[in-house]
């Protein structure tokens, strides 16, 4: 029997029964997996076709092909759509920062490492998705502290809070916009850094610095706040007995140049060039997680599939009631099934 046989419309299902799923689908013969993502919040009906995905053995061939609804038609807002793309591969695990061993090298100069880190590296939760693993490849550094400006946590919080307010007839009315769940998703990953774990020995984070004035968050300038981001940062290092191993890390290189110019040592994470993940080979984990950062960017994805007896299935990243043990194990909802 197959394991969709188990499953119905409606149901929240965690990463590791999508991860069954997608198994058994696999293991039952489908050969290829076509996913398209929803468009609703543009109040686009139709969805855009994102990727094929192929059955290769252990591996998965991907390849990006994106194609829009002639109703979605707005040349700015497929281009903004695209570009996050690269943010999801990102948070999937999938595409590394172009620069990333000399980023390594740094941080393995000293046993004992502080990391000051920028709002948008949390957004695109690097540190989970690319770091860890190339910290705890070659057990390094011994003791790791991820220092978390106040700043950056009101940043995040302010778009967490980013929510649909209409027009009435509006289908996620309420829900999250994409700043909404891109804010969330950063939640996620502040708690998953927050988890003890014994594959993570000698890692732990920490907030720094005052809000003096909430409203600041809200300003245009971002400017203000990448200064104010880099200021609590240097004032915490001010304030402790230890100079040597702390950096600063952002994905914005003038961030990091303006840190380096005022004391703290700036490591830039240079985010890769869209060719360079445009298709590639996957493991059926990093399809999941893939999965997972779509329904972050669009809200929602349906996946068909070529040949076996996988239905088609939509998933959808929100629905009232969602709990923080939800976001904690990465569920999603089944909202449709044929």
């Amino acid at each position: 029997m197959s394991v969709f046989g188990e499953i119905d419309e409606g149901d929240i299902i965690s990463s590791n029964l999508l991860e069954e799923l997608i198994n058994g689908a696999l293991s039952e013969g489908v050969e290829i997996f076509s996913v398209r993502a929803c468009l609703q919040d543009y109040m686009v009906d139709e969805f855009v076709k994102v990727c094929k995905v192929k059955n290769s053995g252990n591996k998965l061939k991907y390849s990006l092909q994106l194609e829009w609804p002639e109703e979605f038609d707005d040349k700015e807002s497929r281009g903004q759509e695209r570009g996050r793309l690269r943010d999801t591969f990102i948070r999937a695990g999938i595409a590394k920062h172009s620069n990333l061993p000399e980023i390594m090298s740094r941080l393995r100069e000293h046993d004992d490492v502080i990391v000051g880190l920028d709002t948008n590296v949390l957004l695109d939760c690097a540190i989970t998705s690319v770091l860890i693993d190339e910290l705890y490849a070659e057990q390094f550094p011994n003791w790791i502290l991820f220092a978390i400006p106040k700043i950056t946590t009101a940043e995040i919080e302010n778009k967490a809070n980013q929510k649909f307010t209409g027009p009435s007839d509006h289908p996620r009315l309420g829900w999250p916009q994409y700043d909404g769940r891109i804010g969330q998703r950063a939640l996620q990953e502040i708690l998953e850094l927050d988890k003890e774990d014994p594959d993570r020995p000698g890692l732990s984070i920490m907030t720094i610095g005052d809000l003096k004035d909430p409203d600041t968050v809200k300003t245009t300038d971002n400017w203000w706040k990448d200064s104010e981001i880099r200021s609590q940062f240097q004032k915490f290092l001010r304030s402790i007995s230890f100079h040597k191993g702390t950096y600063f890390l952002s994905q914005d290189r003038v961030n990091v140049m303006m840190s380096g110019a005022e004391g703290a040592e700036g490591l830039y994470l240079q985010k890769p060039a869209f060719e360079e993940f445009e298709k590639g080979k996957i493991s059926r984990k990093k399809f999941i997680s893939f999965l997972y950062e779509l329904c972050i960017q669009f809200g929602g994805v349906e996946v068909n599939s070529v040949c076996g007896p996988c239905p088609t299935f939509q998933l959808d990243i929100f629905w009232p009631g969602k709990h923080v043990s939800d976001w904690r194990e990465s569920k999603l909802k089944v909202k449709r099934l044929e």
